[in-house]
């Protein structure tokens, strides 16, 4: 297991000013269904000269999917977090109390996704290491922060979250992608 230290000098404005943090997750449809909410704008446009509900209701579903996102959000003065879905901009959750943030850390996760060709049926895996972000307060309790692909991407939003937290990131990955 990996540390790595926090620079307490670190004078990120919009993080210290508000004594807040939103760590957005990303969204909660995966890139097809926002593939099709855009279809559905694009056809309630086209379609509200001839047909106005439908048109507004295809643009509600549209604009539902497109806003969709998941996050975290962290107030420090008041040691309180939110775990929250977002749509249309609205952060729905509920508010938990903390007592202490222990530390933040990282770990591995391998995924596989197999596909079949149309003609002869034959198939093909493909492996990747994804990376997950997590915080684990004084408690116990560990809450999922961020995935990415890109190990040195994670570390550094991570870095930027531990710094205002004052805690130290843990690398608890056996490559160093």
């Amino acid at each position: 297991m990996n540390h790595i230290a926090h620079n307490q000098n670190d004078n990120n404005p919009r993080l210290m000013n508000t004594g807040m943090i939103d760590i957005k997750n990303g969204s909660l449809f995966p890139w097809h269904f926002q593939l099709f909410a855009v279809v559905l704008v694009i056809g309630s446009i086209v379609l509200f000269s001839t047909n106005i509900l439908l048109a507004l209701i295809l643009l509600s579903i549209g604009i539902l999917i497109l806003t969709g996102y998941s996050g975290v959000l962290i107030n420090k003065p008041e040691k309180m977090y939110k775990e929250y879905n977002s749509f249309l901009f609205i952060k729905t959750g509920k508010n938990i109390n903390f007592e202490a943030v222990e530390r933040l850390f990282v770990n591995e996760n391998s995924i596989s996704q197999k596909t079949y060709t149309a003609h002869t049926l034959n198939s093909s895996t493909f492996k990747n290491a994804i990376y997950d972000g997590y915080i684990k307060f004084g408690d116990g309790t560990k809450v999922h922060l961020m995935s990415k692909k890109d190990k040195i991407l994670l570390m550094t939003k991570l870095k930027e979250i531990a710094d205002f937290l004052g805690v130290a990131v843990y690398d608890n990955t056996v490559s160093d992608r």
